[in-house]
């Protein structure tokens, strides 16, 4: 586990896609975009200009100006097509000058005088004194089969009312066709011949904005199912559905399904009442399912498969779950993405492949995330600016570079998007580096338990040190001497009472030589023994009491020799030499999150316990202090202890007393 936490932050970035920031710039007046106009495989890049004196539309080659075109009017949305299918591009720019709208056709590759032209689409009001920039470029398309495409133009007035059309440019003929007076626009259009009769229709998106008078036909009160022929004609006639707030998604079914297949969006009512429905051709209902268990809030579309023969459509919600419907309204599968805000992905061939990614914006206002179809292989883009992406291009190089730009606000970011070379060889990667990181924690376990070893074996050798301080021949000789002296006296019950106290001691110093700790219970046994020994050596000189607090843990474990070591120096160089009769107590209680231990005695104190020569080296506390170091490196159990003299009224010294304290955490 521990291995793994390691690999996940080191191991490098292994996806199958990467995007770097490569340009950032700033020009706030100027709409900066890149396309290939010429066809040559090397993306032009074109300005769009506003500002209180000039609109001009400029174009420039390999960092040179090619040509620069001034506009009548407010420039609005703009787009790219070769209507003629010559294999150049020309720019197309919907103007708003005086009370009209325009759409303006830009020739950058005709030297003549009619390397522009425009054509009239409806009058337009201003609101509030603006203009309101409504038009939207939807592509180009060859409505009417004439082999040549038709130039598309949405647009969707907000407060001004006028113009809410659908207006197709047949450049070819110069002819401007419309849709349908309505109160209800139509965007995000898709071109699909729905019902196989040779000619294209026309499905997008409805809403009820609720701001157009009432006396229009098909008031945006509510969202319309509405398809168009080539002709911009109604299909059929408009279906209304839901109600105040509501939109309306439609889509054609492809793979040979006449169908319709449609997301309405109740917002006003809650997710609740939204729905996916299957219309037919016709305009007929044939199947709905109620979308259930949405949160409030919750934002969703649908999008089609890119796939021709695949007639299956992705349900996206933005809280990051994508359904697959077949025709049946069925959910196939469920896949997971990362939720993001509510606006609609980007379609964009980013990689050249004929294939469109995705780009999402997430919850963060700047950072997207780059789906390849069937939502593969995510790549996240941090974008220096943040806000409301305006435009998106690619940016063509020679060499087959190319790069994904944003403008937003007065910025141009540009990204590189390329296969992440280390994809293909992440496994090998992997595989060095958890070894890698394997082989380290492996050292560094051995080191740490070769550590551990080595300071056990000091504890060990330190504690034998002690041992051989406890058993010195001093102690034996004069103990065994004691006994000697009762059986010699025939108190043979008394012999046998001390000698089993002494047997026991030795055992236990001898046969548990090897361990470094033992239970509490059996320090303070340990102890007891040595004291009655003691008592009985120095003709019962002085007594002692141990007295341990209920809620104390007798099986805590603790370093041998802990107690005894503070009790024998009470023992040789306190009560030993006083005058009268000594005490000594030894009392254990639990005291704000820690043991706390007391030796205390009344005997002669430390400063005259110096006077008696030889008697003391303080060798015994120096390896306490040692075997408590190496304890605390070893088991990371920080054991202090306080030596207090004691003072009577006088200011006469009335004996020591010890206090050892041991964390509760280590309880």
């Amino acid at each position: 586990m521990l291995t793994g936490f390691i690999a996940f932050l080191i191991l490098p970035d292994s996806n199958k896609y990467k995007s770097t920031l490569k340009d950032y710039r700033s020009d706030p007046k100027t709409v900066i975009t890149y396309f290939d106009l010429d066809g040559d495989g090397i993306s032009e890049e074109i300005r769009f200009h506003n500002s209180d004196l000039y609109h001009y539309v400029m174009v420039y080659v390999n960092s040179t100006i090619l040509e620069d075109w001034y506009l009548d009017g407010l420039i609005g949305n703009f787009g790219f097509a070769d209507y003629n299918r010559d294999g150049s591009f020309e720019i197309y720019v919907n103007t708003y000058y005086n009370d009209s709208i325009f759409i303006n056709q830009i020739n950058p590759w005709s030297r003549h005088s009619d390397s522009t032209r425009s054509k009239y689409v409806d009058r337009y009001t201003e609101y509030s004194g603006k203009i309101e920039k409504s038009g939207q470029f939807e592509g180009a398309v060859d409505l009417n089969a004439d082999g040549t495409n038709d130039i598309i133009f949405s647009f969707l007035a907000g407060q001004s009312q006028k113009p809410r059309k659908i207006a197709a440019w047949d450049i070819y003929n110069d002819t401007l066709f419309t849709s349908e007076y309505s109160g209800t626009g139509i965007l995000g259009l898709e071109f699909f011949d729905g019902n196989h009769d040779g000619f294209l229709e026309i499905f997008g998106k409805t809403a009820a904005f609720e701001n157009c008078k009432k006396d229009f036909p098909y008031p945006d009160t509510m969202a319309w199912l509405m398809v168009l022929d080539h002709d911009l004609k109604f299909l059929f006639d408009p279906i209304p559905l839901g109600g105040k707030t509501s939109s309306l998604q439609y889509l054609p079914v492809k793979g040979g399904s006449d169908y319709i297949i449609a997301l309405l969006k109740n917002e006003a009512t809650g997710a609740s009442s939204s729905e996916i429905l299957l219309f037919d051709m016709t305009g007929v209902q044939i199947n709905n399912r109620p979308l259930i268990d949405r949160s409030p809030g919750c934002d969703f579309f649908l999008l089609a498969s890119q796939v021709a023969d695949e007639n299956f459509h992705y349900l996206i919600t933005s809280e990051g779950t994508v359904e697959i419907i077949n025709n049946k309204l069925e959910i196939i599968k469920k896949i997971r993405v990362q939720p993001f805000a509510g606006a609609t992905p980007r379609k964009i061939d980013i990689d050249l492949d004929g294939t469109n990614e995705l780009i999402f914006q997430t919850r963060i206002y700047d950072e997207f995330i780059i789906y390849r179809d069937g939502f593969r292989h995510p790549v996240k883009i941090k974008l220096p600016h943040g806000g409301s992406i305006q435009n998106y291009s690619i940016n063509m190089y020679e060499g087959n570079k190319h790069f994904l730009c944003f403008y937003s606000e007065g910025y141009l970011m540009q990204f590189d998007y390329l296969q992440n070379d280390l994809y293909y060889w992440r496994y090998l990667i992997y595989i060095i580096i958890f070894t890698l990181i394997f082989l380290i924690i492996r050292f560094y376990f051995r080191y740490l338990s070769n550590l551990k070893f080595i300071n056990r074996t000091k504890i060990t050798e330190l504690q034998i040190k002690s041992i051989s301080n406890q058993l010195e021949p001093h102690f034996t000789l004069n103990t065994l001497n004691a006994i000697g002296s009762l059986y010699a006296h025939d108190d043979k019950d008394k012999a046998d009472f001390y000698f089993a106290k002494y047997a026991k001691l030795v055992r236990n110093t001898l046969i548990h030589s090897e361990q470094i700790s033992h239970s509490l219970n059996e320090e303070l046994e340990y102890v007891k023994n040595y004291l009655d020994i003691q008592k009985f050596r120095f003709n019962e000189r002085f007594d002692y009491t141990v007295s341990v607090s209920e809620e104390i843990n007798l099986d805590l474990t603790v370093p041998k020799m802990l107690l005894f070591t503070f009790v024998e120096n009470a023992v040789k160089h306190g009560l030993r030499n006083k005058e009268g009769k000594g005490h000594l107590i030894i009392s254990i209680e639990s005291s704000e999150k820690k043991y706390r231990m007391t030796i205390g005695d009344d005997g002669i104190g430390r400063e005259k316990a110096k006077e008696y020569s030889g008697m003391s080296t303080g060798k015994g506390l120096r390896i306490l202090d040692e075997i408590l170091d190496l304890y605390n490196k070893l088991y990371r159990q920080r054991i202090i202890y306080t030596i207090k003299d004691q003072y009577d009224n006088t200011g006469k010294s009335a004996g020591t007393m010890v206090i050892v304290e041991l964390p509760i955490k280590s309880i």
